[in-house]
Order: C-alpha cells, then sequence, then structure tokens
C-alpha cells in the first residue's frame, strides 16, 4: 500500500489489460460512421467545410476521416472547377 492512498491499489493482470476497451478506437469509429454518412447524404458530393457544418464537428477531425475513409476507399473525390478544393463522393 503506498502511504497517503486510502486503499490499495489493485494490480492488473496481462489479461486484465489487453481484454481492456479502447475508448479511443470506439470514437475514431463513430467519427467515421458520422463523416461517411453525411457524404453519402450530399447528392452532388461534399467538401470538408460543407461536412463540418452539418456535422457540427471539428474541420482537424473531418479532415483525418475522410483521409482514412479515401484510404480504405470507402469514398473517391473529384476537384471542383478552381482545381483546389476536392469534392468527396461515396463510391
Amino acid at each position: 500500500m503506498i502511504r497517503g492512498v486510502s486503499r490499495a491499489i489493485k494490480a492488473e493482470t496481462e489479461e486484465e489489460i489487453m481484454n481492456r476497451p479502447d475508448k479511443r478506437q470506439k470514437i475514431v469509429k463513430t467519427i467515421l460512421k458520422i463523416v461517411y454518412d453525411a457524404i453519402k447524404s450530399g447528392k452532388n458530393g461534399m467538401t470538408n467545410t460543407e461536412i463540418c457544418k452539418k456535422t457540427g464537428l471539428n474541420n482537424r477531425r473531418v479532415r483525418e476521416a475522410t483521409q482514412q475513409l479515401k484510404t480504405n476507399k470507402m469514398i473517391g473525390y473529384t476537384e471542383c472547377r478552381c482545381g483546389h478544393t476536392p469534392i468527396y463522393h461515396k463510391l
């Protein structure tokens, strides 16, 4: 027991640590699903800014999610007429 601590700290075994649910992984999956659903709902696709306004998520989280969705080949993109902004659409 550590001095100043009112109760003993239980030591976790390696198996308990490995079976512990990872909260960050669940959050990432939720953000990916929210962004993917927003892209699916757009008729002509959506830009990152439009996804941010529609979902209320932070711009950085939306960019991370679109990068991961592109890597997983779930969404594609075309560039706007100025050639600068990507417009995302589902594949």
